[in-house]
């Protein structure tokens, strides 16, 4: 498995001392002298250092100043422990190789900063007494100890891993109707991390209550005891014994995706059946009443597979809803169309010309009022069969026209191979959010009120940390704030076309690529940009206008910018935090009580730190009050002096971006 550096808290002294007391004995100027020493029996010969001189300036104003590094040298420690070279000309870096520990050590530091009067040092070599296994953000990491309890840097690689669910009374659960909510388990993950050769073994257990039988199979497949083709045979076995009236249009989208990636027949024909009776069962309010009004839209044709015709249907039971309001529907689903259609010319959804559980379907695009679903909640179904649901009690709303423009563009985006359940379902609804608001903002005149939750969205994102622009896990609210990716893209490359013609280029790839990833999305964009702006331009820009410039999105009318507070994660003098940076994702430090200059150290352990870059604001009690720069990392660390300009300037907020497409990054950062 991939080796990987412990993610711990290190305690940080002043510059000056380093993980140890100086050495009482002096030297030349000429030599540096670097000692290893341990209470423990271990070897101490072979550790190997890598020396950097801190060069060329890479940026400098009378508030920053950022050095690049410059390889040195390397050294080896001898047998007693003691490694010794020619000290650099002015500051310079020392990065143990940690790989080069004694078996089963650590160190509390790995990087070690001096000045040119410094001539000595010692470090101190601990051995690990523990290893203490955790979940953060859903991925397992581990904290390593010494016997005194300290937090130690070790390299280490997982040599084995298992996850089980223990005590698994099948039967028992097998007994359970489908919303009894009573059932309760362990899972245990447990396997061996070696650390330079010593094996450590490891076990957490979660325990989980109050689960129905839907919520158990979703837990097994969350936490990888099951595969998803496992997960699919245990719900249809569930639903096929116990109906498919409760099932969750979610669960109908998850189901959907797996039978359309299956190689397996016999559970592509065992979803076909449970999807098709999940579908009538969940949306069809009254079937002895099913009626539908019907409009009809004439398209040029040059982006459409049925010769420019659309009979649209807009089917509801007599039981549930009116005429009047499923007219008020129609009518406004012939808009969308025209907008989306016609004025910004993406490709035409495909007609619902095969639903098993609508009568007389004929060559239509649908829209189904169900009230089995939750009221402001729809979804919108693709493949051969495109059809939107909506609540009709949603039309009283003043979001309806919004949601019909969100779900038909879920509807044309199957046209470009966008579809459910994979990679790019973060990219599928950021878009759909996008021609929401696009839809509000230039058709209805009204953005500000019928798109509210999406400044809720930017609120939340921004007062947020280690927050990724992807969809990730399920969490909706991801949903909002990924809208600003698309937005950017929109402004950036003159308007809608940019969206589609992004569309049509992922379509391309799909079409030539059996396997689909978040990096084909980006490489997508980055084609549609072209030599006016690489990816890495755009996602600078959607970082410098979101984060520093607040109150940029003025289209979003409306939005009180000003009350935006970024979330108190403090990182104190004397200290130093260490966490994960998300792929294409933001990490928020806030250094709390600072003093008037601060010295900080910003170590990206990643294979390319220019994936890393830092943006610094300058704040008081939890508001922006100045502005400062951005720096990109040129090497795995970056050295700054802060010294404040502002008299409100108490707090200065470090925004980390990491925009790598497919890695997290760990991120320590140290403050003096």
């Amino acid at each position: 498995m991939k080796k990987l550096v412990s993610v711990l808290f290190v305690c940080l002294f002043a510059v000056s001392v380093f993980l140890g007391s100086l050495s009482a004995a002096q030297t030349t100027d000429q030599a540096f002298f670097l000692q290893f020493a341990s209470s423990e029996d271990v070897p101490l010969a072979g550790i190997r250092a890598d020396v950097y001189r801190k060069v060329n300036v890479v940026y400098h104003t009378d508030k920053l100043s950022t050095w690049e590094r410059e390889f040195v040298c390397s050294a080896t420690s001898d047998q007693k422990g003691s490694l010794s070279f020619e000290k650099p000309d002015g500051p310079f870096v020392v990065v143990l190789d940690l790989s080069t520990l004694p078996e089963g050590t650590g160190v509390r530091k790995s990087m070690l900063l001096y000045t040119p009067d410094c001539a000595s040092d010692t470090v101190e070599i601990h051995s690990v007494a523990s290893v203490e296994p955790c979940l953060v953000y859903g991925r397992l990491n581990f904290d390593f100890k010494s016997a005194e309890n300290e937090n130690l840097l070790v390299d280490f690689e997982v040599t084995s891993h298992h996850v089980m669910e223990v005590g698994n009374a099948a039967v028992e659960k097998s007994a359970l109707s489908i919303e009894e909510a009573s059932i309760s388990c362990t899972i245990r993950h447990e396997g061996e991390v070696s650390v330079n050769g010593t094996p450590f073994s490891y076990c957490l257990e979660k325990e989980y209550t109050g689960l129905d039988k839907l919520q158990y199979v979703s837990l097994l497949s969350e936490e990888a005891v099951i595969s998803a083709e496992e997960q699919a045979e245990m719900l249809c076995d569930i639903l096929q014994r116990n109906g498919t009236k409760s099932i969750s249009q979610d669960l109908i989208a998850k189901l959907d995706a797996i039978k359309n990636s299956t190689v397996n027949p016999e559970l592509r024909q065992k979803l076909n059946t449970v999807l098709a009776k999940a579908a009538g069962d969940s949306i069809i309010d009254d079937p002895d009443t099913l009626q539908y009004v019907e409009r009809t839209y004439i398209c040029d044709g040059q982006n459409c597979s049925e010769g420019g015709v659309h009979h649209l249907r807009v089917y509801y039971c007599t039981s549930t809803c009116s005429l009047s309001n499923a007219s008020l529907v129609a009518d406004e689903l012939l808009d969308v169309f025209e907008y989306f259609i016609g004025d910004l010319q993406f490709r035409c959804p495909p007609s619902s010309d095969n639903l098993t559980f609508i009568p007389d379907i004929g060559n239509s695009f649908c829209v189904i009022l169900s009230s089995s679903i939750p009221l402001g909640v729809t979804y919108s179904a693709g493949g051969q069969h495109s059809y939107m649901v909506v609540n009709p009690a949603t039309i009283s709303t003043l979001r309806y026209q919004t949601i019909l423009a969100h779900e038909f563009q879920h509807s044309i985006q199957y046209q470009y191979h966008l579809t459910a359940g994979s990679k790019e379902t973060w990219w599928k609804e950021a878009c759909a959010n996008w021609a929401a608001m696009l839809y509000a903002d230039e058709i209805l005149g009204d953005l500000s009120t019928r798109y509210y939750e999406f400044k809720d969205g930017i609120r939340a994102y921004l007062n947020s940390t280690e927050r990724s622009l992807m969809y990730d896990g399920g969490d909706a609210s991801v949903r909002e704030y990924s809208a600003l990716l698309p937005i950017l893209l929109y402004q950036a490359g003159g308007g809608p076309s940019a969206i589609r013609r992004t569309y049509e280029q992922v379509r391309v790839l799909r079409n030539t690529s059996a396997s689909f990833s978040n990096a084909q999305i980006f490489s997508a964009i980055g084609t549609i940009m072209g030599p006016r702006y690489t990816l890495r331009d755009v996602l600078e820009m959607f970082g410098n206008y979101n984060y520093i410039y607040f109150s940029y999105y003025t289209w979003l009318r409306g939005a009180s910018w000003p009350d935006v507070r970024i979330t108190e994660e403090p990182v104190v003098a004397g200290s130093a935090r260490t966490s994960e940076v998300e792929n294409v994702g933001y990490q928020y430090y806030k250094l709390s009580s600072s003093p008037s200059t601060v010295n900080i150290t910003i170590e990206a352990d990643c294979e390319d730190p220019t994936q890393i870059t830092c943006w610094i604001l300058e704040g008081f009690d939890g508001n922006k009050v100045a502005n400062s720069t951005k720096v990109r990392f040129t090497g795995g660390t970056l050295d700054m002096n802060y010294t404040f300009t502002s008299a409100l300037g108490e707090d200065l907020v470090l925004i980390l971006e990491n925009v790598s497409i497919e890695n997290d990054s760990e991120i320590t950062v140290l403050v003096n």
